[in-house]
């Protein structure tokens, strides 16, 4: 049983955002091979960028890393910080606002508590939407789906996040991104990068 409050102001927000970010990433996109989308985000639950990422631009930014080592390559295709890409800036302060009026004079611990309430609250609408077939491309094919603290906060949320929106094979190389050992969805990348320079 789901023990998270739920705040229908939130959940409304975040409904009519996401929605309308990958409708617009989805038609931005549409001439590209449009294939992850990250949701950035920061200790303060008020920091949310949402940004989409293409081969095409992978490409372009691997251009640029060619005299970096493996290790920094797959750093900077996984930090969507990172990304040459376009951020989705439609309906601002939307979800901000809905998140502002209930952070408004908790304290730490209360604050603390409704930060896991947000991003739980992310993870069901965007559950919600890869279950109605939105989480998609212009070509129907299903996107890479996750969240991503930009600064230091939790930095095995990528991990968990991406197990919660994607299935389980994925998740399971998306864990393994950095372990050059073993298979993984950095080298299922890279194979999908070498197939589009070819």
């Amino acid at each position: 049983m789901n023990t998270t409050p739920f705040h229908p102001e939130l959940d409304s927000a975040l409904r009519t955002y996401l929605q309308a970010a990958f409708e617009w990433m989805r038609n931005h996109h549409a001439h590209e091979q449009f294939y992850a989308v990250g949701l950035g985000m920061v200790e303060d639950i008020c920091g949310f960028f949402i940004v989409g990422n293409t081969l095409e631009r992978l490409a372009a930014l691997a251009d640029g890393l060619e005299d970096s080592t493996d290790a920094d390559k797959i750093y900077y295709y996984w930090s969507i910080s990172e990304w040459l890409s376009d951020e989705f800036r439609g309906l601002p302060n939307l979800v901000h606002n809905a998140a502002t009026a209930l952070a408004e004079g908790l304290d730490d611990e209360a604050y603390d508590a409704l930060r896991l309430t947000y991003q739980e609250h992310i993870l069901n609408v965007l559950a919600d939407m890869r279950s109605q077939g939105l989480l998609c491309n212009a070509q129907g094919e299903e996107l890479w789906v996750w969240l991503q603290y930009a600064d230091a906060y939790d930095e095995d949320f990528d991990d968990v996040s991406f197990a919660r929106l994607n299935p389980p094979e994925l998740s399971a190389l998306f864990q393994r991104r950095y372990d050059a050992k073993h298979a993984n969805l950095s080298q299922v990348l890279q194979t999908r990068l070498n197939d589009l320079t070819a």
